[in-house]
């Protein structure tokens, strides 16, 4: 499968509105329809608007946007949306928060580490004590959105087209194009421990009957530095590193799969600011994985205060991005179950 990630939004507060909502979104293509997809979305991108031989997201109508929805819906796409309002996050809130996650790069260290592993260790919480409040909110969101994108397309999937399991190519977009920027440089180290201990305290749950068989070769057993689960587990783990980087890139070229995230990506934000009709977006829901008891867009905060009053945006999230998405579980698992 390949994975597109884009952002919209300057992740910063807003002095002069009452919210300030910037998204990270990730375009999950499958390799059996990439191809098809790009030759139809060729055909479309002769007429849309371009910004220096790009084209960008903002710049599209209702009509433009719909077109590229359904051209999607009907290819199997899957769309991952992680949201934050830095209106609602306090600087005293990032700063505890980045603390903490700092702080827990190196808390199960020991004397018992090799001096490689516990100098990478500090030298990783020393970067992230130093990130900005800006690209610490738009990396927190970045860590959520690869989760739960690994999550959902290798369940979704496994019922389907297990063969997209086989690799995942990861493809974000480059806002330097003269090379990656530090805070890129620090996702790409920081994601693979911080996600390699999460899949062993949290392990994915595998449907009985799907196809996990291309995965297998991500199993590897639990490296002595990293910490164990509690309880009586099997010492494996996915091999996070292997499912991330294997393929991976920062591109700013103007990629078919990058100018369809910056695409849907957008106009999600563009919903939510009331900014696109609703004729424009209102098929995007159905490139989401339906929660049952949830919305759709994922709104993380780094603190678990509720505000006073719910923002602008509420409204769009409750009424438009709980229902109508794609079933997680295949027609085929409903019928075995009846």
């Amino acid at each position: 499968m390949h994975i597109y990630i884009d952002e919209s939004g300057t992740f910063t507060r807003s002095e002069k509105d009452a919210s300030s909502i910037s998204l990270v979104g990730a375009l999950t293509l499958p390799d059996s329809q990439l191809a098809w997809i790009e030759k139809k979305y060729a055909k479309i991108r002769a007429g849309l608007p371009k910004e220096k031989g790009e084209v960008k997201g903002r710049s599209l109508d209702e009509a433009h946007v719909a077109t590229i929805i359904d051209l999607l819906r009907r290819n199997g796409a899957l769309l991952e949306i992680v949201a934050v309002d830095a209106n609602f996050q306090e600087p005293n809130d990032i700063a505890a928060h980045r603390q903490g996650r700092a702080d827990g790069m190196t808390s199960g260290l020991t004397d018992a580490h090799h001096e490689n592993i516990r100098r990478f260790a500090r030298d990783l919480a020393d970067r992230i004590r130093a990130l900005n409040d800006q690209l610490y909110l738009q990396s927190s969101a970045m860590f959520d959105l690869v989760w739960r994108t690994c999550e959902h397309s290798i369940t979704y999937y496994a019922q389907r087209q297990p063969r997209e399991l086989a690799a995942f190519y990861w493809t974000i977009d480059a806002k330097n194009k003269g090379g990656t920027t530090n805070w890129e440089r620090l996702w790409a180290d920081i994601v693979m421990p911080v996600l390699q201990t999460k899949s062993i305290h949290e392990p994915q749950t595998r449907m009985e009957g799907a196809d996990y068989s291309h995965l297998k070769r991500f199993d590897t057993a639990i490296p002595d530095w990293l910490p164990r689960p509690d309880g009586d587990h099997e010492l494996t783990a996915m091999n996070i590193r292997l499912l991330l980087m294997e393929h991976f890139k920062y591109s700013s070229d103007n990629e078919p799969g990058l100018e369809l995230a910056d695409i849907v990506t957008n106009a999600a934000r563009r919903a939510l600011k009331g900014t696109l009709q609703n004729s424009g977006w209102r098929q995007l829901p159905t490139l989401m994985i339906h929660r049952q008891r949830d919305h759709y867009i994922q709104l993380i905060a780094l603190h678990d205060r509720r505000p006073a009053n719910p923002p602008p945006y509420a409204d769009v999230i409750l009424k438009h991005f709980t229902h109508d998405g794609r079933s997680m579980i295949a027609p085929r698992f409903w019928k075995s179950e009846s």
